[in-house]
């Protein structure tokens, strides 16, 4: 039985308690942009909804100066997913 401070909240369409009862999860909307996987690790690390072109070009140029990274990349989700 779980027996912590938010033990006793109801799940919501935003918060979801743990089993455990002392901690929940919050549901964020994040804006669906085509860079939604950036604004979610910007509001995650940073709080803010601003970060996603900083966080989108960091990624664009990791990639771009990789060579081997550049080329797996050519190959898509498919190798990604089919692991």
């Amino acid at each position: 039985m779980p027996v912590g401070p938010l033990s006793k909240l109801k799940a919501t369409s935003n918060c979801v308690p743990l089993v455990d009862g002392r901690e929940c999860v919050v549901r964020r909307k994040i804006a669906a942009d085509n860079s939604c996987l950036f604004n979610a690790v910007g509001y995650c690390m940073h709080k803010s909804h601003n970060k996603a072109p900083f966080l989108r070009n960091v990624v664009a140029r990791e990639v771009a100066g990789d060579p081997q990274v550049r080329a797996w990349g050519a190959w898509g989700f498919v190798l990604l997913f089919s692991l």
